[in-house]
């Protein structure tokens, strides 16, 4: 054994860097003779260069790992205790949020054909330089949107402030506060918006349609959602604020092609004579009291109707609830339209009464309004009373709004409090609306006229607005039958007369006839 390990120390064991030509990598042979001393070797001067530029070539490696690197669980697949199968898909990359999906499937074919999917998706969105989604939820997304909205648009009326277009935006993001309040305070308001899916959609369709709103007005709910989808994909106009560049999908188009959203059904509905009456004395009474009394000498406005105290908050603007409604439906004005008229709209000249509403105020094409609006005698009796307390309180300049503080939500609310009161069902504001139409096509208007006051795009869609009551139908009818002669009770008793008289002369003409009066008739002499 001594002898082996003699032989064994005394070959020399030379130290050099060699590439391994088969794997491409580079080994070091470290050795030494008898005395454990290095030998030697014409290569050993170039060990420590050598041995630096392995340490640099790896410390390169290991920074560029760390620096790209990115990691997929592709097909992450397991069996849940229901017999569904449950596919996972994880990317983490340095520097940015990582994401996880997961679904359930029926299949395991079909959750690693979803992984494949999905792990391509995640590729290619980190080819194009797209953003994933944060963990930011619906009610931060909205607000945070908002925010930007309101940032930009308020920048570009200052730049430009004869575009009519960010007029009407800005006028849609005030209209769009509450409808941003149902969804950051919904039940889906604390999840996060890259988890908001399909099915997450179509729920809350169900819950508005169990709640009984018409389709309008959950497409309506549903546009706001579809808005803030397509501002975090920076899939938005030259008009509004620059997007976020995230590569997440709009839910809204596939949920409500599902749950088959649609027109909603046309409304029919009018105050009837008696409730119209009964709103026009309470709105009046909440008016009066409003008016009468210091709003400090009192926590509510308290009317009486039916027997029964009605309380609304005090608050200047109740002092134009009345002539509110009263204006509504003889212009047949959009409710936010109507409450943004300016004194300096609003032309009194003799014969040519009228509105003159500014270009930024048009509105959409869809929703537009016309530029010059005759108003009716009424309307106009209505606005110089009006004009007369406006300047009377020194808010009559031509900025100043006809109604006072009085604005679109709080008259929406105040009408349903009356209605509530008086029992009066399934009437809004905007019935007012279908009423003042529907008044001028019973007094014979015709659907272009009617068209030049209400401002609908197409009459198809002024016809929705149109409802004809059957009083007014039953009157036509008596209006274009034929007339019917009738007599007067003297001029009856004088024919009959006359008739009595001509039927006996006539009786004892033919009674002369049949038995002649022999003695009277002449004889004949030869």
């Amino acid at each position: 054994m001594a002898n082996r390990l003699a032989t064994h120390r005394a070959k020399p064991v030379l130290v050099r860097l060699s590439r391994n030509g088969r794997s491409g990598t580079t080994v070091a042979v470290m050795g030494g003779d008898r005395n454990n001393r290095l030998h030697a070797d014409p290569h050993a001067d170039r060990l420590s260069e050598n041995f630096q530029e392995v340490s640099v070539f790896c410390l390169f490696r290991l920074c560029k790992f760390f620096l790209t690197w990115e990691y997929f669980n592709m097909a992450h697949i397991s069996k849940t205790s229901a017999g569904t199968w449950r596919a996972e898909v994880r990317s983490v990359r340095l520097g940015h949020k990582p994401v996880r999906k997961v679904r359930t499937f029926d299949t395991k074919r079909e959750a690693q054909a979803w992984a494949d999917a999905v792990d391509e998706s995640l590729k290619q969105i980190r080819k194009n330089g797209r953003i994933m989604p944060t963990a930011i939820t619906l009610a931060q997304a909205i607000r945070l949107w908002r925010e930007e909205t309101r940032q930009h648009l308020e920048r570009c009326m200052k730049a430009r402030p004869d575009e009519p277009k960010y007029q009407s935006l800005y006028q849609r993001f005030i209209k769009d506060k509450s409808r941003a309040k149902l969804w950051s305070e919904g039940p889906f308001g604390n999840v996060a918006l890259r988890d908001i899916g399909q099915l997450e959609v179509e729920a809350f369709i169900d819950d508005r349609r169990e709640e009984d709103r018409a389709d309008s007005t959950i497409a309506n709910d549903l546009n706001l959602l579809s808005r803030l989808f397509k501002h975090a994909a920076a899939t938005t106009s030259t008009y509004l604020a620059p997007g976020w560049h995230w590569q997440i999908d709009d839910p809204v188009g596939p949920a409500t092609a599902a749950r088959k959203i649609g027109q909603s059904r046309q409304r029919d509905r009018r105050l009837g004579q008696g409730e119209l009456g009964a709103l026009d004395t309470l709105l009046q009474a909440i008016a009066k009291a409003q008016s009468d009394a210091p709003e400090a000498t009192r926590d509510h406005v308290i009317v009486s109707c039916n027997d029964k105290p009605v309380q609304v908050p005090p608050h200047d603007s109740l002092r134009y609830i009345h002539v509110a409604f009263l204006l509504a439906i003889e212009c047949a004005l959009r409710r936010g339209k109507l409450f943004s008229v300016a004194w300096g709209w609003v032309n009194f000249e003799p014969e040519r009464e009228h509105l003159l509403i500014p270009v930024k105020y048009l509105g959409p094409i869809n929703k537009g309004v016309p530029a010059y609006l005759p108003l009716s005698p009424r309307a106009v009796e209505i606005l110089r009373d009006l004009k007369v307390q406006a300047d009377r309180e020194g808010r009559g300049g031509p900025d100043d709004p006809v109604f006072g503080t009085l604005v679109a939500d709080r008259a929406y609310r105040l009408l349903k409090t009356a209605c509530d009161a008086l029992e009066i069902r399934d009437f809004t504001w905007h019935d007012l609306r279908h009423e003042a139409c529907s008044r001028l096509a019973e007094k014979g208007w015709t659907l272009p006229e009617i068209q030049a006051i209400s401002g609908h795009k197409t009459l198809q869609s002024l016809q929705r607005y149109i409802h004809i009551s059957k009083h007014a139908i039953h009157a036509k009818f008596r209006e274009t039958a034929p007339q019917t002669p009738t007599l007067s009770p003297d001029l009856a008793r004088q024919l009959l007369a006359q008739l009595s008289a001509l039927a006996a002369q006539t009786s004892q003409d033919v009674n002369n006839l049949v038995n002649p009066d022999i003695s009277a008739m002449p004889s004949n002499q030869p």
